[in-house]
């Protein structure tokens, strides 16, 4: 929008963009989100604790129609998080409580996601581990930025041709930055 300099309404954005693809609504919103369906239900999260996480792409090439396909079952309903999370572990233990419904699907379609997640999980320090929407891009989470940053090291020396970053989680109140601000590694 800087680009263009347009000040389009947030409701048409919103509207807009749910046309591009599921996650790109929550991008717009800016801050911490559960999101919920095919990225249609979205609310704010609660504060969360500072956290980091590891991102990881394998370099499948998913179709988010595809995955939606091989994917069988009810999805499940959705589990807002109750409150704030005391910690990052806490947060940790409340996500294990819950899942997303496409993993296996995509799994399925790509193995190479089920080696990302199984090597994010592996890591010193990662809490908990998980694909992000219809895939590929797997993430997981840990307490320190050096945490995070010495598993994406070791993830990239073992796995050449992944795509890996870190990023600091988002606390509902965080609006997001430039993206050249998030270091490759910290």
């Amino acid at each position: 929008m800087r680009l263009w300099d347009v000040s389009p309404p947030r409701d048409r954005l919103y509207a807009l963009s749910s046309g591009l693809g599921a996650d790109v609504p929550v991008c717009l919103h800016g801050r911490a989100a559960e999101v919920s369906g095919v990225g249609a239900v979205m609310t704010d999260a609660p504060p969360l604790p500072e956290a980091w996480l590891a991102l990881v792409n394998p370099g499948a090439a998913l179709s988010t129609p595809a995955v939606f396909k091989a994917r069988a079952g009810d999805f499940s309903a959705p589990s807002p998080l109750a409150g704030p999370p005391g910690d990052v572990g806490a947060l940790a233990a409340a996500l294990k409580e819950r899942r997303n419904d496409l993993t296996e699907a995509a799994i399925a379609l790509a193995p190479e996601v089920g080696r990302c997640i199984a090597a994010l999980a592996a890591a010193p320090g990662c809490l908990h581990s998980r694909m992000s929407g219809s895939g590929a891009t797997c993430w997981g989470l840990f307490e320190t930025g050096r945490a995070a940053g010495t598993a994406a090291r070791a993830l990239k020396e073992a796995q050449p041709t992944w795509w890996v970053r870190v990023a600091p989680l988002l606390t509902a109140a965080d609006p997001i930055g430039p993206i050249e601000a998030l270091p490759a590694f910290p």
